[in-house]
């Protein structure tokens, strides 16, 4: 089987790490295959990738969650900061 390089461009280390991780699976998975005994190929690859599997999913839920909270703070930090301002230019107007 030839070789085809790909490039990708991710956001984050986190989303470099999760494409590394499924790219090590796919070939953990290639390996079982073909190193498995015949007529238990698809178990010993079932159970390897359920359990890896999970695994992976897990991260990638965690990361969404997480640059959903860091996204939110981020907003929540520049409308706050947005707030204060607004409100220190409205109190000198009045003072003057």
């Amino acid at each position: 089987m030839s070789r085809i390089t790909v490039t990708l461009e991710v956001d984050s280390p986190e989303q470099e790490a999760l494409v590394r991780q499924f790219h090590g699976l796919l070939q953990e998975m290639q390996q079982l295959a073909l190193s498995a005994p015949d007529g238990h190929v698809m178990d010993a690859c079932e159970a390897a990738v359920l359990q890896r599997g999970q695994e992976v999913n897990r991260q990638v839920l965690e990361q969404a969650v997480q640059q959903r909270i860091a996204t939110l703070e981020k907003k929540r930090g520049t409308a706050a900061k947005l707030r204060l301002r607004s409100a220190s230019g409205k109190s000198r107007t009045g003072t003057t």
